[in-house]
C-alpha cells in the first residue's frame, strides 16, 4: 500500500515515516502540495494520502480539495494530520471531504499507522 504524505516538517515526517513504514506501507513525501496535486496523485497512483493541514504556498484544505473535486482522483481517501488542534479546522476537513482529521499531539506515529490499517480492512 502507497501512501502519499504532504508534510513540511522534516521532524515530523521522519517520525510518522518511520512508523508507516513499519506497519507495511511505502511513504512518498512531499513537502508542500505541487501546484498540479492531481497530476502527481495521478502519477503516482497512492492508495491514501495523508496531508497536514498548515503549509505554505497550499495549505491541507486546498490541496484535498482540489483531489476531491477532480473525477480522476475523488476516490482516494485523504487524511489529516495536523498540529493544529482546533475543532473548526477538524469540521472543515469533514466538510470538504477529508475522511479524518488527526491531531498530531493525541495521535503518535504507532497510531497513525493503525489507524490507516484499520481503515483498510
Amino acid at each position: 500500500m502507497k501512501i502519499l504524505y504532504f508534510e513540511d516538517t522534516p521532524r515530523f515526517y521522519a517520525m510518522y515515516k518511520t512508523a508507516l513504514e513499519k506497519a507495511g506501507f511505502e511513504v512518498i513525501h512531499f513537502e508542500y502540495p505541487p501546484k498540479d496535486v492531481v497530476e502527481k496523485v495521478l502519477e503516482i497512483k497512492p492508495d491514501i494520502i495523508l496531508t497536514d493541514i498548515m503549509m505554505p504556498e497550499m495549505n491541507g484544505f486546498e490541496m484535498g480539495q482540489r483531489v476531491l473535486e477532480d473525477d480522476r482522483t475523488k476516490d482516494v481517501p485523504i487524511f489529516a494530520l495536523s498540529s493544529m488542534a482546533i475543532d473548526e479546522y477538524k469540521q472543515k476537513g469533514m466538510m470538504i471531504g477529508l475522511r479524518d482529521y488527526w491531531f498530531k499531539n493525541e495521535n503518535p506515529p504507532k497510531i497513525v499507522a493503525e489507524n490507516i490499517k484499520n481503515f483498510l480492512k
